[in-house]
Order: structure tokens, then sequence, then C-alpha cells
């Protein structure tokens, strides 16, 4: 693939494209996100309540067993409450518009059209507007954990890219 300067080419192309000043710093402490407060007072429950929406559960063809649902929910607790809030500040303030038409290689930007934590226009659209080189590929009725909902055609498609590119 071109382009690719090694095994570690996402070192090469932060050094090269993604300057630590466009990141702003997260505060940590104070952090202004809507749920910091249940997510530190109530973790299990902010994670529970958010799974529906992250699956998109109840949607055509976004049919997961509860167990899995309950099993994705439990990989969450691996986070802090700090280090959630600092995330959440972090995704909410970040800004890789002047980095993004760097990229130099074949991007594929999947999303879903039910995706209430990262919605399609100001981002996946928004995304392949500023790659040089980008596919989008939206999918019906998904959301965030598209991954999970949309296996198959999720696979079907990275195969697909990484066949061209």
């Amino acid at each position: 693939m071109r382009g690719w300067p090694g095994p570690r080419w996402w070192e090469a192309w932060y050094r090269a494209s993604c300057a630590p000043r466009t990141i702003r710093r997260a505060s940590i402490r104070r952090s202004s996100g809507p749920n910091n407060e249940t997510v530190r007072r109530d973790p299990a429950a902010f994670f529970a309540a958010g799974a529906a929406a992250f699956f998109a559960l109840g949607l055509p063809g976004n049919d997961l067993s509860p167990e899995y649902v309950r099993s994705a929910v439990d990989r969450c607790h691996g986070a802090t409450a700090r280090a959630g809030a600092a995330l959440r500040e972090l995704v909410a303030t970040l800004d890789l518009t002047l980095e993004l038409p760097k990229i130099d290689l074949p991007v594929l930007v999947v999303h879903g059209t039910h995706d209430t934590s990262a919605p399609l226009a100001p981002t996946g659209r928004r995304a392949v507007e500023l790659l040089p080189d980008s596919t989008l590929k939206v999918y019906e009725n998904a959301g965030h954990g598209l991954y999970a909902t949309h296996a198959d055609l999720l696979t079907a498609d990275l195969r697909e890219f990484a066949a061209r590119a």
C-alpha cells in the first residue's frame, strides 16, 4: 500500500500530521460534560443506560442478545470515571480540520445513520469532505456500535476496501 512508512505508520503519521498543538488539554477535574456526575456516582447505570443508543437497539437489524450487550457494558467498567470524563471532553473539543486534508492514504469512513454519540453530518460526512482520498459507507439504522450490529456488512466493506487500497 502506498504511503505506509512501516509497521508503526501511525506514529509517523501523528508526528507529521497531528501536531500536539491541535489537541487541547482536557480538564479532568472539572469536565463540563452533561453526564459526568452520573458517571462518577453510578457508572454501571450510566453505561447500561447508554447501551441501547450505542447499538441503536430496537431498530430493524440491530438484534443483539442481552448477554452481548451486558458484556459490552462490562468492558466499559475498565475505564475510570476520571478517564471517561477526560475522553468525553477531548472528543467534544478536538478539531482535526487542518490535519485531515494532509492524510495521503485512502481512508474508509464507516458511519451509522443513528449514531447518537457522533452524528453523521458533523463527523462522518465532514471527515469525507476533508479527506482527499476517502470513501463513505453509511449503514442504515446503525448506531456507534455498528461493529456488532452490522458485522457482516462491515467485514465485507473492509475486505473490499483493503483489496482496492
